[in-house]
């Protein structure tokens, strides 16, 4: 049987009204995630933030991946 535990969240203030998209790294230690306020936060898979980048575009973050290089 699997359970599940809520490690972290952001609220609405931090995404709006739409779902964030989302990208695990490669080694899946760290998690990308890109709201609709045109922001991107690195979080690690504890949910300790790391990283909380405004990017310079018009409108949502609307896909994500990780670079293939480490």
């Amino acid at each position: 049987m699997t359970t599940s535990k809520q490690i972290f969240c952001f609220n609405q203030k931090v995404n709006g009204s739409q779902a964030p998209c989302t990208a695990w790294s490669k080694d899946s230690s760290y998690l990308a995630v890109g709201t609709n306020h045109k922001y991107v936060y690195i979080v690690d898979k504890r949910g300790k933030s790391l990283v909380e980048k405004e990017l310079p575009i018009k409108g949502s973050v609307e896909m994500l991946d990780w670079d293939n290089e480490e």
